[in-house]
């Protein structure tokens, strides 16, 4: 594989958000990270990047490789929903009056639809990372964080970006098929909106809280109560809120992996490694694997338990597999994906700097 490693110029306040981000994730020096542009890079199959030893340039190739057909496979699963919406409007239209429809009965009806604008928004934020046109046009891009915590993500604050730590490539993935399960997975956030719901959530209790306090008459005696009260409603509205988004996004991911034509039927064994992960963690930290001793922290838990999502997984990789796809959208995003390759650089972590 050969790669070009060149400084990117990034924004002063997307640098800062950037460094934030990869010292969250446990990166202690945000200049080491490295980064690919969508298309920038070919991955040797040859070349292994799943071990601790394993190049760093080759784990952001492959990321690099797997993303990019994860991207393109969200990106013709959001563009299907809404020709679906607008067949089915078309269709009802005609039928009522027997008539061509307009472009002006056609966009006043779309307008009222709830999935329709739902799709819309989807689209904005795959194709250009944001519901405004600042990033329209926008590469995706692929980055690799050197850190000991096993993390992806895909952010709404950081437009058209996949981060992938290299400890996630050596703990829980060991081939193409696993990796692309989480990519999708993390895409399929992304897809869903669930940042952005999220921020909803929290606006919507901050306002409740200032309201509430405001409305106190023991000038601040009930003040405690309320604060506390209004701490564990966020706490387990955010667990009902996050484990429905991960089993969401688990359900869309996986057709994404699948639409890309990776091995969805072995791909879920990255859940059973993260539950036995979990076991023997609850070892050292209790002495126990009993999963039950943590009691309300499991229900607190932003994340489903990973045997149940593998369990989940395993299923619906009876109708989510590659099989299902071999004739239509695989050829798709196989020509997708070569369309792409050569048009961006590869950068490393001076871009941060």
């Amino acid at each position: 594989m050969h790669s070009s490693i060149q400084p990117t110029n990034h924004h002063n306040g997307q640098r800062i958000l950037l460094e934030q981000i990869v010292r969250g994730y446990g990166c202690e020096d945000p200049s080491s990270i490295l980064i690919a542009q969508e298309g920038s890079v070919r991955s040797n199959p040859s070349e292994d990047a799943y071990t601790e030893n394993s190049s760093r340039l080759v784990q952001l190739a492959k990321i690099s490789f797997v993303g990019d057909k994860i991207v393109q496979s969200g990106k013709s699963f959001v563009d299907e929903k809404i020709k679906e919406i607008i067949g089915k409007h078309m269709k009802q239209r005609q039928n009522a009056t027997g008539d061509p429809v307009s472009q002006d009965e056609m966009e006043e009806s779309l307008s009222q639809d709830v999935d329709f604008m739902k799709w819309t928004e989807a689209k904005e934020r795959m194709e250009n990372g944001t519901t405004t046109t600042a990033t329209r046009g926008e590469k995706w891009k692929f980055v690799l964080v050197d850190s000991p915590v096993p993390n992806a993500c895909v952010s709404e604050l950081v437009p058209c970006t996949i981060f992938v730590t290299t400890s996630l490539l050596n703990t829980f993935t060991t081939n193409d098929d696993e990796l692309a399960l989480i990519l999708g997975h993390e895409v399929s956030h992304l897809i869903h909106g669930h940042g952005s719901e999220a921020i909803d959530t929290e606006t919507f209790l901050k306002t409740m809280e200032v309201l509430m306090l405001s409305l106190d008459p023991t000038e601040g005696f009930l003040s405690v109560f309320i604060i506390g009260a209004i701490s564990i409603l966020h706490r387990f509205l955010s667990a009902s809120y996050s484990q429905h988004h991960e089993l969401e996004a688990d359900e869309m991911g996986i057709a994404l992996a699948a639409r890309a034509c990776f091995d969805t039927r072995i791909a879920p064994l990255t859940f059973q490694k993260m539950h036995q992960h979990h076991l023997e963690s609850n070892r050292e930290l209790y002495g126990s694997a009993d999963t039950n001793r943590r009691g309300i922290s499991d229900f607190l838990s932003t994340h489903p338990p990973s045997l149940e999502r593998y369990e989940k997984l395993t299923q619906a990789s009876m109708e989510e597999n590659p099989e299902k796809y071999r004739q239509t959208h695989c050829n798709k995003i196989k020509k997708g994906f070569f369309d792409s390759l050569g048009k961006s650089k590869v950068t490393n972590s001076s871009s941060t700097t």
